[in-house]
């Protein structure tokens, strides 16, 4: 079975620190496993795993504490359409791969206030950025971190071309903190407002 987890409407939120549920082990990206308009998975502690890459197409995806994990290799990504809100409170959103839009013309939004949200843990298998914030895409980051873990042959690894951004707090993480040394500390690309670096 694809996904274990099967949210036809509203709210599935996962909030006890034990549980390690793998949702989603394939295809995340078809329409049965996308989350899609009027579904929402809130992860408050415990584990969430998609072991594919995932779409949400007008759904939401918040997280306030615990671990979201996206992808165990860097073919797996993260990608957002129609006005889907990525929010992250707390805990951590891990991503194998990149992070982006589903075109250059996708709406979102992106709201990080706490936690940590890793991208290209396991590096970027595609020709493009490791994470890109489309142009109608709202962008607001008051306080937690983003890492991009590694490095891409693309030119640049951190586009945020959010026409409608607000930066009054967080970090931008490049490279790994155990790491020596850094992985692209001169591929970043922003045409607005970025996290302090």
């Amino acid at each position: 079975m694809d996904a274990p987890l099967s949210l036809i409407s509203g709210t599935f939120r996962l909030s006890n620190a034990a549980s390690n549920i793998n949702a989603i082990r394939a295809n995340g990206t078809s329409a049965a496993n996308a989350i899609g308009a009027n579904k929402r998975i809130w992860v408050a502690a415990g584990t969430l795993n998609v072991l594919s890459q995932w779409r949400l197409n007008a759904g939401e995806l918040r997280i306030t504490g615990g671990t979201v994990n996206v992808g165990t290799t860097g073919t797996h990504y993260l990608d957002y359409l129609n006005n889907s809100p990525i929010i992250l409170q707390g805990g951590a959103l891990t991503i194998a791969g990149p992070l982006w839009g589903n075109a250059s013309s996708s709406t979102g939004v992106m709201e990080i206030s706490g936690g940590t949200m890793t991208v290209g843990n396991a590096g970027n298998a595609y020709s493009a950025e490791m994470m890109e914030v489309t142009p109608n895409c709202t962008f607001t980051m008051s306080g937690g971190t983003i890492v991009i873990a590694r490095s891409t042959s693309f030119a640049e690894n951190y586009v945020n071309l959010s026409s409608n951004a607000t930066v009054t707090g967080g970090a931008l993480q490049i490279g790994r903190s155990y790491s020596c040394q850094p992985y692209l500390s001169n591929q970043l690309y922003h045409a607005g407002l970025q996290p302090d670096r």
